[in-house]
């Protein structure tokens, strides 16, 4: 059963604190609602089944291991958990409720309600504007903000070298969000179609979806205002391309990046040229017969421009918007959701 995998990631897998490594089966009424948290974030859900009444704790990884390799099963509930399935059964040791943790339940404030294919196509945008490997809570650069305006939502993430911020429509009350990192991440892979609620209390972040239930401790940080720095910024047309001959051209380039080499030279000409000289292995330059509107140089990181160009398909147009210290980025994606990537520009040879 799936459910069981997607329990399993809100478990403590350090156990540093043994029954935050354990699931709470409360089974009722042929209803299995199951429940793991680590503290700082919490899944619950509930699922059909075939058991008599009970409510233990288990140990959650053995479990949905077992559970990821059977199916049609049916529970026993005693002194252990009898776990019985077409060609066999494995009992599980029990040990009392009363110890574990008390969940948060879910707020009843009014929700935004966002598609969970709209909301899960906006996660993998506002992650190319944040750096997933310093995931920092108490910093703006970890935190995405959600805001609501007249049923549209504007998502925003910022490290300051790179600006994404995507749009689409929900229904809800005009409000300001701050989504960790952390939990982008965590629901990025588990969002299903289907509407998404997400509300909020003092303290905590509670995400449903399809009768999944997520709650993540909540953030509150200085967000700064680069949206609207954003929208007041002139940027100038640079030249118009298919993405896939884009993300090519860049992908080719990479074979010459290492860990300290990681940024492109843009050439703006004749024509668009990429290149990237690397003084300890050689030099490698792709081309894009087109012919841009501007003349310049330029340079981007490639780790931050790779994952940006894989989302985009079509006609993708660059547009630059020049400063004291270089030239910004900026390619937008059109669609149910609106997204402008923005990456500042780099000094190259």
């Amino acid at each position: 059963m799936k459910i069981f995998q997607i329990a399993s990631r809100f478990l403590d897998r350090k156990n540093t604190i043994p029954v935050l490594g354990m699931f709470k089966l409360n089974f009722k009424d042929s209803v299995l609602t199951i429940t793991a948290t680590n503290l700082d974030r919490t899944f619950s859900t509930s699922v059909p089944c075939t058991a008599n009444d009970g409510i233990v704790l288990v140990d959650g990884l053995r479990l949905s291991a077992l559970m990821s390799k059977i199916d049609d099963v049916s529970f026993d509930v005693g002194e252990k958990l009898t776990v019985k399935h077409r060609s066999g059964k494995a009992s599980f040791a029990t040990y009392r409720d009363d110890t574990y943790p008390k969940v948060v339940a879910v707020s009843d404030a009014e929700p935004i309600v966002v598609s969970g294919d709209d909301l899960r196509e906006t996660f993998k945008a506002v992650l190319c504007g944040t750096d997933e490997d310093k995931v920092d809570g108490r910093s703006f650069r970890n935190v995405c903000e959600f805001r609501v305006s007249a049923n549209t939502f504007t998502c925003a993430s910022w490290d300051t070298q790179r600006l994404v911020v995507a749009s689409g429509v929900c229904v809800g009350s005009d409000k300001v969000l701050q989504i960790p990192l952390g939990a982008v991440q965590t629901l990025l892979p588990l969002l299903e179609s289907g509407d998404v609620e997400i509300r909020e209390d003092a303290n905590h972040l509670f995400v449903s979806n399809n009768d999944n239930h997520y709650v993540f401790r909540k953030t509150t940080v200085n967000f700064p205002q680069v949206v609207g720095q954003l929208q007041a910024a002139k940027f100038v047309e640079g030249f118009t391309c298919d993405a896939s001959e884009l993300f090519s051209a860049l992908d080719t380039v990479g074979t010459l990046m290492d860990a300290r080499l990681k940024s492109v030279k843009w050439t703006l000409g004749e024509d668009v040229t990429f290149s990237i000289n690397n003084s300890e292995v050689g030099n490698v330059e792709q081309h894009l017969d087109v012919k841009p509107l501007i003349q310049i140089e330029t340079g981007y990181n490639l780790t931050w421009l790779l994952p940006i160009v894989r989302q985009l398909d079509g006609d993708v147009t660059c547009e630059f918007f020049a400063d004291q210290v270089g030239h910004t980025l900026r390619v937008r994606k059109s669609g149910d959701i609106e997204v402008n990537f923005v990456v500042a520009s780099l000094r190259v040879n």
